[in-house]
């Protein structure tokens, strides 16, 4: 990402939003600054399970792209249908 991304993003992130990326940088930050060895270790845990979702997720998703998933055909096909039914509603 370009550098102006990232200034950007850091700007923003986590200062009013609420979503789960914004709720976690500041929760790394308040931990990184005043954390316990405890709340360090569990915020570890936390990021490494959320680490392994993310790249299941990946993976799956990758199989799908290059077809060796079982039933990509038919996802990918049900996705060009809603992307068609989206185009359409305008």
């Amino acid at each position: 990402m370009p550098t102006a991304g990232r200034a950007r993003r850091s700007k923003v992130m986590g200062e009013s939003c609420e979503c789960r990326l914004c709720q976690r940088h500041r929760r790394v930050g308040t931990v990184k600054k005043e954390g316990s060895v405890e709340e360090l270790r569990a915020l570890v845990d936390e990021l490494y399970s959320a680490l392994g979702d993310v790249e299941f997720d990946n993976e799956y998703y990758h199989a799908i792209f290059d077809g060796s998933w079982p039933s990509a055909e038919e996802q990918a096909r049900g996705i060009l249908e809603r992307c068609a039914a989206r185009k359409e509603q305008g």
